[in-house]
């Protein structure tokens, strides 16, 4: 059966409640487990960036950028064909799936050994040229994860997926900062990225389930193939979207300056980061069973009130963010970093205008992998016009004044597609533009007032 078609929407008037209750326990593993990440992640940026210089955070930056570059443009859709597809627990079906993984890993270790050199000359880092064959071999360790992690996606066993996030990045993390303090070398993090691959990978292999076997059916592996097919290409505009800006700016930069850059990005695209992480957790798979079980016009309800609470959840930040950028990264930071303030600032109004026009994954849920593509397109178009005529005009200044800008031009766009499907909610679009507007003027009135 094709990809394509194992979501069509059937109306079960029993299901509202059950769905309801997973989205729930779903979203609260999701948001702690974050949560939790986001902290170690904090505490170990502010510990790491005091022990090593700038110019390790803009090269790992890069090497980073270029790893999900490479992964993202040989996307296969092997994690959306194991939740939508009607035989994702089907042993065959899975094991072919984890063979065409492993061959992806390697060939993706192969793609960084060859690619190092050229993106060494293009961004006069020659320390490209050693850390990317090295970092690359990550995708083989990544390859070899069992499908377990998949399965419970597919059936929102969260809090496990969480628990072993969380204990990989702990321990992964701890490497990084005691080799840092032992040797002050930018090796530390290559490292602690390695560990918590293989950690990530023994803590899989040991859950209780099935082991999977090196297996190849053509018929599943072509439907993958031809389901795939969108991913890709919605993958590669996906990536230039969401990580061109360091892309672009790498060439503008030194490794310092761009190291002051990632952590301006880290801080200000924390909301659409939590985001990411419940669409990939929770709503992906919980959308993916409404459309099955519910009609169009219920599952569009779902859609605005999730919406809805992730945006009173979220929005508070970058508001504050938008703010105080300043005297937040003054707080945290040495004055080394003091020039990502403003950065920070202008990267949270693109924040909040990505996740105020973002419906979700309401496309992939269902498996309709051409609208999806079609947003996606409208996305990384939008940021490639406006990001060459902010560099163009004002270097890397105008780059990052573009980013806010591409996030809101292709609005109107992407409206159509979505009200052309009956999943559009202009009400919670503008309710999230207007909350962002007064929280802001109520937060900066306060602000003046008191000081």
């Amino acid at each position: 059966m094709p990809l394509d078609a194992v979501s069509s929407p059937q109306a079960n008037p029993h299901g509202g409640g059950r769905l309801g209750r997973l989205l729930v326990g779903g979203a609260f593993w999701a948001v702690f487990g974050f949560g939790t990440a986001q902290l170690l992640r904090l505490v170990s940026n502010l510990i790491l960036t005091r022990l090593l210089f700038p110019d390790a955070f803009g090269i790992m930056a890069l090497v980073t950028v270029i790893m999900q570059g490479i992964a993202m443009l040989s996307d296969a859709g092997l994690r959306g064909s194991v939740i939508y597809h009607q035989d994702g627990d089907s042993v065959e079906f899975l094991d072919t799936v984890w063979t065409i993984q492993v061959i992806r890993g390697f060939l993706l270790w192969l793609a960084a050994a060859l690619l190092a050199y050229p993106f060494a000359y293009f961004y006069e880092e020659p320390w490209l040229a050693a850390i990317l064959p090295v970092s690359g071999f990550v995708a083989v360790i990544q390859g070899f994860t069992p499908t377990k992690m998949l399965s419970a996606n597919r059936h929102l066993n969260v809090r496990w997926l969480i628990l072993l996030e969380l204990t990989s990045t702990a321990i992964g993390l701890t490497v990084a900062v005691v080799l840092s303090w032992l040797t002050r070398s930018i090796w530390s993090l290559v490292i602690g990225t390695m560990v918590t691959a293989l950690v990530t990978l023994i803590n899989a292999q040991l859950r209780e389930g099935h082991r999977n076997r090196f297996c190849w059916n053509r018929e599943v592996a072509g439907e993958v193939t031809r389901f795939g097919r969108w991913i890709f290409i919605s993958s590669a505009c996906s990536y230039v979207f969401n990580s061109g800006d360091r892309l672009v700016l790498g060439h503008f930069f030194t490794a310092a300056e761009l190291g002051v850059y990632s952590v301006a990005a880290m801080m200000a695209r924390l909301p659409v980061a939590v985001i990411e992480s419940l669409r990939a957790r929770v709503m992906q798979p919980l959308y993916a069973r409404s459309w099955r079980e519910e009609s169009t016009e219920k599952v569009r309800q779902r859609i605005a009130r999730t919406r809805m609470a992730l945006l009173a959840l979220i929005l508070p930040y970058s508001c504050l963010l938008f703010i105080f950028g300043q005297e937040v990264i003054d707080l945290l930071y040495d004055p080394r970093y003091a020039a990502a303030g403003w950065m920070t600032s202008i990267l949270s109004l693109g924040a909040v205008i990505q996740i105020c026009s973002d419906i979700g994954p309401v496309f992939q849920a269902r498996g309709d992998s051409i609208n999806h593509f079609r947003i996606v397109v409208i996305r990384s178009v939008s940021f490639t016009v406006c990001v060459a005529i902010g560099g163009i005009w004002g270097g890397a200044t105008g780059v990052i004044l573009a980013i806010p800008i591409s996030a809101l031009a292709p609005y109107p766009l992407t409206a159509i597609v979505y009200y052309r499907n009956h999943v559009w909610s202009p009400a919670v679009d503008f309710a999230g533009f207007g909350f962002f507007g007064a929280f802001t003027a109520f937060a900066y009135g306060l602000y003046v007032l008191l000081v």
